[in-house]
């Protein structure tokens, strides 16, 4: 459960952002809480957990080589 204090903090500052910053605040919220949901994963896969964060372009395959390369360094 969010503390009071918290909330208050959070809806004053996002009130701030325009509406587009507002959208990736709300993105990379369901972001965090699907990668909570997923804690027992061992690994995230680029290719299936970036790409519905990202928008509706599909990833290269050099993409998905650097993004598995950087969670191969630094999700151990």
């Amino acid at each position: 459960m969010m503390n009071t204090a918290l909330e208050a903090a959070l809806l004053d500052s996002l009130r701030t952002l325009d509406e587009d910053h507002q959208a990736e605040v709300l993105n990379f919220v369901a972001f965090i809480a699907t990668r909570q949901a997923h804690a027992q994963r061992k690994q995230i896969d680029p290719a299936r957990d970036f790409p519905q964060f990202a928008g509706t372009e599909p990833m290269t395959e050099e993409s998905v080589a650097f993004q598995r390369q950087i969670r191969d360094t630094e999700w151990r």
